[in-house]
């Protein structure tokens, strides 16, 4: 659950205030669970337009950001409302853009395959495998990446396969900090 701490600043809050404020901002865990800390500044200041009294800011800290949203209007509900809808906003943009960012770092994962052309001599070693060797090699000629495709989904540590721009046998396989290495014969 959100910590959600209330400052307030010449106002009196009262048990109707802060009930109000957190069923609204409890309301930003359903856009966005990862919510670490909301802070709530409630403000009375005294200007020389009466419409803008009621002051309510909030800063939404989340992984790697702080989301900040201020509203001032006659009312303290209203503000309260509006700064809401600010930070609803806000925190689907940012949702949006770590989805793309994960997208774009899977895509660049999924085209990191390093090549490395097996020598005839052979001085790599051969591990055995617990793997069903059924599943190890693809008879129909495919492309490397979509080698890497099927090894990613079938979630072993390497695949047998027939290159289908030279028809030689390659073989994919994962490597040691997630990417894809290439051996091609």
């Amino acid at each position: 659950m959100t910590q959600i701490i209330i400052k307030t600043h010449q106002v009196d809050i009262t048990d109707s205030i802060k009930e109000y404020v957190d069923k609204k901002l409890l309301k930003l865990e359903t856009i966005f669970d990862k919510i670490e800390e909301i802070q709530v500044d409630l403000d009375v200041e005294t200007f020389p337009n009466e419409e803008d009294r009621q002051i309510v800011s909030a800063t939404v800290l989340v992984p790697g950001s702080a989301l900040i949203a201020r509203e001032s209007s006659r009312d303290l509900y209203a503000s309260i409302d509006v700064m809401v809808d600010k930070l609803q906003r806000q925190l689907k943009k940012y949702k949006d853009k770590l989805r793309l960012k994960n997208r774009k770092q899977a895509m660049k994962n999924k085209r990191d395959i390093q090549k490395i052309t097996l020598n005839m001599v052979g001085e790599e070693k051969q591990e055995k495998s617990n793997d069903d060797p059924s599943k190890l090699y693809v008879p129909r000629p495919m492309h490397p990446e979509d080698a890497a495709l099927i090894l990613e989904d079938r979630e072993q540590s390497f695949l047998v396969f027939r290159n289908a721009s030279d028809e030689k046998i390659n073989v994919i396989y994962v490597t040691d900090d997630g990417n894809f290495g290439l051996i091609e014969t």
